[in-house]
């Protein structure tokens, strides 16, 4: 029981250091400021400036391929399409993952 009560007294001693240290600032992290904070450039922005994501649709044209085709030219599987692409040629398509290089390639301005 006096182990406990020991320990207790300990901790109580450490806050009440702490806080007399913080009052006179001498503590790291603990400092007061005093004055007008800053205003963050990111913080309460203007409506106007708050930027919303929009989900957006992909349109996938699918062809059928013969399983196992063993040919030497490669076959047009399909396009891909996205809203967002007006043909300003400001969107690039990029497939990634397994065999995206090897077994199915896009071209990266059209889709195809």
């Amino acid at each position: 029981m006096t182990r406990c009560c020991s320990g207790i007294r300990r901790a109580l001693a450490l806050l009440m250091l702490l806080f007399t240290l913080r009052g006179r600032g001498c503590c790291w992290g603990l400092k007061s400021t005093s004055g007008d904070l800053e205003k963050s450039p990111h913080s309460d922005p203007a409506p106007w400036d708050v930027l919303q994501r929009h989900k957006r649709s992909w349109v996938w044209n699918q062809f059928f391929v013969l399983e196992e085709y063993t040919g030497n030219e490669p076959l047009y599987v399909g396009k891909l399409h996205s809203d967002v692409d007006k043909g300003e040629g400001k969107v690039k398509y990029v497939l990634t993952g397994e065999g995206a290089t090897s077994i199915f390639t896009i071209d990266e301005n059209t889709g195809d």
